[in-house]
């Protein structure tokens, strides 16, 4: 039973991997480049630059912010996807049930930290402007 179920999930995953660069394939072309005029960049840095005044130092902020941003998004899914393995592979082992349950209290706090980065732009830029 065991052995068929890995040997599906191994075939699906395989699969998944061959279709999806015919899913990417399709897609129709680059969006405009004024999709999101009005929105504040939120990322990696674009391009490299030094500090000129105060607005280069804000941009740098905002920046450093992006990555900071980028990488609790991408430690929230990492930390709920171990999570997630650990409750499968438990088989009833209380120690790996509560390491789970520390991960998935870990992930809320990284999608805590990374909503509450989406604020920090505007709160300073508020603080800097009156």
């Amino acid at each position: 039973m065991l052995n068929q179920m890995k040997k599906i999930l191994l075939g699906g995953g395989a699969a998944l991997l061959l279709i999806l660069p015919m899913v990417a394939g399709a897609q129709l072309g680059a969006p405009p480049d004024d999709i999101f005029d009005g929105f504040t960049r939120i990322g990696p840095p674009t391009a490299p630059g030094g500090i000129t005044g105060p607005t280069g130092l804000v941009k740098l902020a905002l920046d450093l912010l992006g990555w900071v941003q980028v990488f609790f998004w991408i430690a929230a899914v990492f930390f709920g996807l171990y999570a997630a393995f650990l409750y499968l592979t438990a088989r009833g082992d209380s120690g790996k049930v509560s390491t789970a349950n520390y991960m998935l209290i870990y992930t809320v706090v990284a999608i805590v930290v990374a909503v509450i980065s989406y604020a920090i732009p505007a709160i300073v830029t508020g603080f800097i402007t009156t």
